[in-house]
């Protein structure tokens, strides 16, 4: 049997789903699908409503993985936050390969709160009243009852990628890294797309098309999707799967709308210049990329 030989870590909500599907389309690469985040190495966080996939579960994702593969992943954007992922992963594959994406962190927690706010994990619709209640959930408070990991909420935590890149240099030669900023992948994603091939040593497929997956999207409906969650939750509770296709995963794909989010308050924007501005600056240093411009609105 094979097993993953790369791992795209995240950030999340830069382009790990995009690019999972771009490599899932090549015949030379096997990528794990069922399920898309295994997340199975990330031992400090509660992953997923229904538990952890054990080693035998996780190994079975990948039973589908051939000689004709020359390089087998997975991608779980929980690996980067995580203070045990990296090295849980280099216990089972020390040789292993790291794709990292990265985007503006001010950008990535609206987004991420957008995401999680989408799918009922957070219960506030504002980004500065969720951003204020990360200390009172920090404590436990105020947590809804959807989330199942109430890290998840801790926005700024989850996006210090500076910090995260930092610790897993201290773990995993450079040479082994590919950092990929999310600006680049979208508007050079062939070239992108060709030096990430080349990085895990497989030819190119001559691929054009790269569409965009997981846009910027609201809820058209909080009713629905307040049944859909207690649906889910009763699903777990009878041992049936969280996770799959079927009505309720069609109804809520159904329940989503694209949408365009309202600028920050220029007082809040400011606040939050200031809270990942030591974080900016270690990532630049890190990757040796002048990213002051992350700093500006």
């Amino acid at each position: 049997m094979r097993t993953p030989n790369f791992f795209i870590i995240g950030g999340q909500r830069c382009g790990t789903t995009s690019l999972r599907r771009y490599l899932a389309d090549h015949s030379r690469i096997f990528m794990c699908e069922n399920p898309p985040e295994p997340r199975h190495f990330a031992t400090d966080f509660v992953t997923s409503r229904s538990g952890r996939l054990s080693r035998a579960a996780y190994l079975k994702a990948f039973s589908g993985a051939g000689e004709q593969h020359l390089a087998v992943g997975e991608a779980s954007p929980t690996y980067l936050p995580s203070a045990v992922a990296i090295a849980n992963i280099l216990q089972f594959n020390p040789e292993a390969k790291f794709i990292v994406l990265l985007r503006p962190q001010i950008d990535m927690a609206r987004s991420l709160h957008a995401r999680f706010f989408l799918d009922g994990f957070e219960n506030v619709a504002d980004f500065e009243e969720a951003w204020r209640l990360q200390s009172a959930r920090r404590a436990g408070r105020l947590v809804p009852k959807a989330c199942f990991e109430p890290k998840h909420l801790q926005y700024g935590d989850f996006c210090k990628l500076g910090e995260q890149l930092e610790r897993l240099y201290q773990q995993v030669p450079e040479e082994r890294v590919l950092v990929i900023f999310s600006r680049e992948f979208r508007t050079q994603t062939q070239a992108v797309y060709e030096r990430i091939l080349s990085f895990l040593g497989v030819p190119s497929d001559g691929r054009q098309h790269f569409p965009i997956y997981e846009e910027n999207r609201q809820r058209r409906s909080e009713l629905l999707k307040r049944g859909l969650l207690t649906i889910d939750r009763l699903k777990i509770r009878l041992g049936m799967k969280s996770f799959g296709l079927g009505i309720a995963n069609a109804l809520d794909n159904l329940n989503e709308r694209k949408e365009a989010r309202n600028p920050l308050r220029p007082d809040f924007y400011a606040e939050l210049v200031e809270y990942f501005r030591a974080d900016v600056d270690k990532l630049s240093q890190l990757t040796h990329r002048d990213l002051s411009d992350w700093l500006r609105s």
